[in-house]
């Protein structure tokens, strides 16, 4: 699968001089057949990383060479959000995504802070939809982004790993009077569907989650027809590291699904390596009181305190760029988000 580079790789064709950036005699040359569905590019000239697996590049022909950590988990030693998908990670992850959503499906529906009717909306504006339109919503969750789809388009596809997701998303259908929506469980990464099937493709609130997200952003490509609408939402993470880090720390203790919040520009870095336009971005908030928040999550060994603890240890200096602070009712937060969209090109 990685292939040691022949001789030492000094320069590649781009022109730029890898010396001093790389330790060339741990530098590692990785072919990929998917170059052309992943990155848009059906010829680029190199795709390298460090053994230690800390750097990812690739470079495309007479461009300089770009970062990007879109294939990092091929490579073994990997962060946490790069580490390889081997079968035995992957199951591990399946089992910690069924455990917690099978155990959040009801309150996670009954959100209002994910699921109220503005919100909602700033994924489906952003989809443009049209009354012809058939769209798929991936991670479909309890199937508010699907219905509220459908009462604007012919037919939806509502996608989900978890079935019992899937049944308070058919509950919701039923109590919407939506009959336009299929519910079907599956897998991101690879769906039953051909190339081109769907007029829109979103996922909300569910990147996060994903270790391998460049391929769950290359299969919404390929569902997309030619001029469909691809909509990603998520939260973001700071673009200041540690505040990143340390976000993400007390995520992953909240739910420990979590892979990893990313930060707006690595969001842009998808829609751009697809080969689609520079995406329209609307961010926006979804405040929380942290005594709330906590008592709906399952954290790490049923450790509620702790974790509230965590948090309130973030307010000083906002150590997580959440905009953290108190109030009379304790701490409160906000997951920072945006909705991100673009047409797939002709």
């Amino acid at each position: 699968m990685v292939a040691h580079a022949v001789g030492i790789i000094a320069h590649c064709r781009c022109g730029k001089s890898l010396s001093g950036k790389f330790d060339v005699a741990r530098l590692f040359v990785v072919p990929h057949p998917d170059f052309k569905r992943l990155f848009g590019q059906p010829h680029v000239s190199y795709f390298v990383a460090n053994r230690r697996g800390s750097v990812v590049e690739y470079g495309l022909p007479d461009a300089p060479v770009t970062r990007c950590f879109i294939q990092a988990q091929t490579f073994p030693q990997l962060s946490r959000s790069e580490r390889p998908m081997t079968a035995e990670n992957a199951e591990t992850h399946e089992r910690a995504i069924r455990d917690q959503f099978s155990r959040q499906a009801v309150g996670f529906a009954a959100a209002p802070e994910l699921h109220a009717d503005d919100i909602v909306a700033l994924v489906v504006d952003a989809a443009k939809p049209q009354p012809e339109d058939k769209a798929i919503d991936l991670a479909c969750g309890p199937g508010t982004v699907a219905c509220a789809l459908a009462q604007r388009v012919r037919h939806v596809v509502g996608l989900d790993s978890t079935l019992p997701m899937l049944e308070q998303a058919r509950g919701f259908a039923r109590q919407q009077s939506v009959d336009n929506v299929e519910w079907r469980a599956g897998d991101v990464y690879q769906t039953p569907f051909a190339d081109g099937s769907f007029n829109i493709v979103t996922c909300r609130f569910a990147f996060h989650h994903f270790e391998k997200p460049a391929l769950a952003f290359a299969e919404m490509v390929r569902l997309a027809a030619t001029r469909g609408r691809v909509v990603v939402c998520d939260g973001l993470a700071s673009e200041e590291p540690a505040k990143a880090e340390a976000f993400n720390a007390m995520e992953r203790r909240r739910d420990p699904s979590t892979v990893e919040f990313r930060t707006l520009p690595y969001l842009r870095r998808l829609f751009e390596a697809a080969g689609l336009s520079d995406p329209q971005v609307q961010r926006f908030d979804l405040s929380y009181l942290a005594s709330d928040l906590v008592a709906r999550s399952f954290p790490a060994n049923d450790d509620r305190a702790g974790l509230l603890a965590m948090i309130e240890s973030t307010v000083e200096g906002d150590k997580m760029d959440v905009g953290a602070h108190w109030t009379p009712e304790g701490v409160r937060f906000a997951f920072r988000s945006a909705v991100l969209s673009a047409v797939k090109p002709g």
